[in-house]
């Protein structure tokens, strides 16, 4: 259950789009899951793009894998 939660909480506060409030009731646990586990790569990439972006993290060291986030 508190992981079912963790992952509500993650799609519903990152806007993921395709699952909310309204209709999360019709959302399997595989989707709900998936979304979640998409928008929480999403935000890592974000994270590390702005880290090179700033210079705090050289693109050398990452591979295309690295930056897939889908």
């Amino acid at each position: 259950p508190e992981q079912i939660g963790d992952a509500l909480l993650t799609v519903f506060s990152a806007g993921s789009g395709s699952i909310t409030p309204a209709n999360f009731h019709a959302t399997t646990i595989y989707q709900l899951l998936s979304s979640a586990r998409a928008m929480h790569k999403q935000m890592v990439v974000q994270s590390m793009l702005n880290g090179i972006y700033t210079g705090m993290l050289k693109p050398d060291s990452l591979s295309d894998k690295d930056l897939r986030w889908v």
